[in-house]
């Protein structure tokens, strides 16, 4: 060693020293993870926020709160246009004419303009990405973030297995390959008790599983993890229940803020996320999302703990059936939020199995009923945070079929059944295949139903399914369908449809019933009037 000079210069080189002898830790242990809270869901005037916000506002006000990262999510419905859609428009139209006042040319090109807003904003302390919302006011919103491609609910056929299917898609063939995807504010959006309700009650589909990463717990100041949700949850709230149904979720803060121009954008009291992460890039925070290690806050500063067996969220293992299992997990907050905090650990079906208050420490015995465990943290009675769950099967559960009402089918026939009133429509026909009967006007027999004829014409058997829908304040919503029908070559079925209670009052007021019927790759159409 060379000759050491000063007293700093010797402390220096003595903590050098121990550091050269000092054992090295276990081979390959992986450094601590960093612990990211940032802001996701955010609107702009590029879709339904406050005219002149334009994702570079968001992104600022995000940086300027201190937050690690932040995620755009501009509704994609009108990402192709120039315009802004937001209810300020009514004051001013003119301010709504093109939705960025600070480089106009960018109201005709959003979805590269917010990349490069994004681009811009990013520092080595806190890291903006972009996203989108998938709007279906029918079957509930979904954010896709970091995926390079942009789709539509309202082009591209609005269903969740559509964008599943997008989600499929390599980017290179338009699809969001490359994208990730969370449940947004479950239960408030459609129509409770309908079908569609709630993305088909979280059909499970195993092709979607691995890139839907998380489901909103909170968003803005509002719980959607627990019971008493919106929309009437099960047992248990929403989340248990996406979990129950198969999908491996992650629980989310969100803010879905730009609305109002009072939104305070990152602000310490709206729902936050709280990633734990190799590095601050975009590829570590997705990385980790893909990996469910991340939590949901309600406010700022709130941090959560919880590991199975050493196992930190997110992990999936397969657990011997009665082996033991050791659960830990902690909550900590700013002063502010006081010191009543409680933890609850959760299992399937919602069912809280065991308490603590700032730490819990619970022994558990392996159950094959139990899949998966997560943490919820309380002020009191208030939720607080909610982790991702550990799952202790990896074994996927089966898809679920969308739920639809089971049609009611009369025995079937070799003549046409008399039509319910005397002034029919003429048939919808498609040569070869099906024709429908309806009557017209549109009566609902006396337990709420639509009475259909399907003949299935020529000499090949046909399988139809019935798709109801009708115009409700310029948009096309599904009320009612049926599943596949058989009927016979040449022969004549009768199949009555319930309609919820929603859906007669949509029926009601809109006074026409459009009807859809498909069989293989050939449809038959026709509309029917309520009676007068």
């Amino acid at each position: 060693m060379g000759i050491v000079r000063g007293r700093g210069a010797l402390l220096g080189a003595v903590i050098t020293m121990l550091a050269v002898l000092a054992p090295a830790g276990p081979a390959g242990a992986a450094p601590d993870p960093l612990v990211l809270e940032g802001a996701l869901h955010e609107h702009s005037g590029y879709s339904d926020g406050w005219p002149g916000s334009t994702p570079r506002t968001y992104f600022a006000a995000g940086r300027d709160e201190g937050l690690d990262f932040m995620g755009s999510a501009d509704h994609s419905d009108n990402v192709f246009l120039p315009f802004v859609f937001s209810t300020y428009c009514a004051q001013d139209i003119n301010a709504c004419r093109e939705a960025d006042p600070v480089t106009p040319a960018d109201s005709y090109r959003k979805w590269p303009a917010t990349l490069e807003q994004a681009d811009a904003a990013s520092t080595p302390t806190f890291t903006a990405f972009r996203g989108f919302e998938w709007t279906s006011d029918v079957f509930g919103h979904v954010n896709v973030y970091f995926s390079s491609q942009v789709t539509n609910a309202k082009t591209d056929g609005g269903t969740p297995d559509v964008l599943w299917k997008w989600l499929n898609r390599p980017a290179a063939d338009g699809g969001g390959g490359d994208g990730i995807a969370t449940f947004n504010h479950p239960g408030a959006k459609g129509a409770p008790g309908t079908p569609e309700f709630n993305w088909h009650d979280f059909a499970f589909r195993h092709s979607a599983d691995q890139q839907v990463v998380g489901i909103e717990t909170f968003n803005d100041r509002t719980d959607y993890g627990s019971d008493g949700a919106k929309g009437n949850p099960p047992a248990g709230g929403w989340y248990a229940h996406a979990l129950d149904r198969g999908w491996h979720v992650g629980a989310v803060g969100a803010e879905d803020l730009g609305h109002d121009k009072a939104d305070d954008w990152g602000g310490p009291t709206r729902g936050k996320t709280v990633i734990l992460a190799a590095g601050r890039s975009r590829a570590d925070l997705k990385a980790a999302m893909l990996e469910r290690r991340f939590y949901a806050v309600r406010r700022h500063g709130i941090r959560l703990t919880f590991t199975v067996d050493d196992r930190p969220m997110g992990t999936r293992f397969d657990a011997t059936q009665g082996a033991p299992l050791h659960v830990a997990a902690t909550v900590s907050a700013p002063p502010a939020e006081g010191d009543d905090l409680h933890l609850d650990l959760i299992t399937s079906g919602g069912a809280v199995i065991a308490t603590g208050d700032e730490t819990l420490s619970a022994d558990l015995t392996a159950d094959a009923a139990q899949r998966w465990y997560y943490v919820r943290a309380r002020r009191g009675t208030e939720p607080i945070a909610y982790s991702s769950p550990v799952w202790t099967s990896t074994a996927l559960a089966p898809e679920t079929d969308p739920p639809l009402p089971d049609p009611v089918v009369d025995p079937p026939v070799t003549t046409p059944d008399p039509p319910p009133v005397t002034t029919p429509v003429p048939p919808a026909v498609v040569p070869g295949r099906i024709s429908i009967r309806a009557a017209s006007p549109l009566r609902l027999d006396g337990r709420g139903r639509v009475a259909l004829a399907l003949r299935c014409v020529g000499t090949t058997a046909c399988r139809p399914s019935v798709r109801l829908s009708a115009r409700v304040d310029g948009r096309t919503r599904t009320v009612g369908s049926a599943g596949a029908t058989a009927v016979a070559a040449g022969a004549m079925r009768t199949v009555r449809i319930p309609l919820s209670r929603a859906a007669r009052r949509i029926v009601s007021r809109t006074g026409r019933l459009a009807v859809t019927v498909a069989a293989g790759r050939r449809t038959a159409r026709v509309t029917v009037r309520r009676a007068r």
